[in-house]
């Protein structure tokens, strides 16, 4: 709890973590990488709170994407393997969670029904008692797009018969350190083909002659 921060090393270079990411206020329970996207580390800790990280940013602090506030401490969170936007989380008061990354409202406290547990169990309970207000927090919309939401490659069609294609640039070359080189993540364009089709020969021939 006296040191909340997740240290990210490079085993070759172990003299100090690579960055620090400090952003949990007690101590981190979890950590969890995302399958689908390698810029995503997921963790939770005693604060209550979620936090989605971006460890590959360039600037030393690690970047926070995303924070989710909790009832209770949460112990194990999993990525979903079949939608990666969803996110689950277990906690110590005996509960399975469900979160998404493309935001919303999250309900922090849970309101209890004592008139049905009245009904359930006798007039032993008071039904009359003050029920818990809920809480909703409105979660700041994700500032990082993962990669299963980027459109990979794009087609269209142009004048003369042209066919454009766009094509997902290719993974930059890395450092010594490990990461990749400022320079070459900003020049990185996505390279741009243009196909010529030919729908009729015959008209084609008659041109060129």
């Amino acid at each position: 709890d006296q040191s909340a921060a997740i240290q990210l090393w490079d085993l070759r270079y172990g003299a100090s973590p690579m960055k620090l990411l400090s952003g949990h206020t007690r101590g981190i329970l979890d950590l969890q990488w995302s399958p689908n996207d390698s810029n995503l580390l997921m963790s939770s800790g005693k604060d209550n709170k979620i936090i989605c990280w971006n460890p590959n940013d360039l600037s030393v602090m690690a970047e926070i994407v995303y924070e989710i506030p909790c009832n209770h401490w949460c112990f194990d969170i999993k990525w979903c393997l079949v939608d990666p936007n969803l996110i689950s989380a277990s906690s110590f008061d005996g509960t399975l969670s469900i979160y998404t990354l493309m935001g919303g409202s999250c309900q922090v406290s849970r309101p209890v029904n004592n008139q049905l547990f009245t009904q359930a169990f006798g007039d032993g309970l008071n039904a009359t008692e003050a029920l818990p207000s809920t809480i909703t927090h409105d979660v700041v919309p994700i500032k990082y797009a993962p990669k299963w939401m980027r459109r990979q490659t794009r087609v269209s069609f142009g004048f003369g018969g042209k066919l454009v294609i766009v094509q997902p640039p290719a993974s930059p070359p890395t450092t010594e350190s490990g990461s990749s080189s400022p320079n070459t993540i900003n020049n990185r364009r996505p390279p741009v083909v243009i196909q010529q089709i030919v729908v009729d020969h015959a008209f084609v021939q008659v041109v060129q002659t």
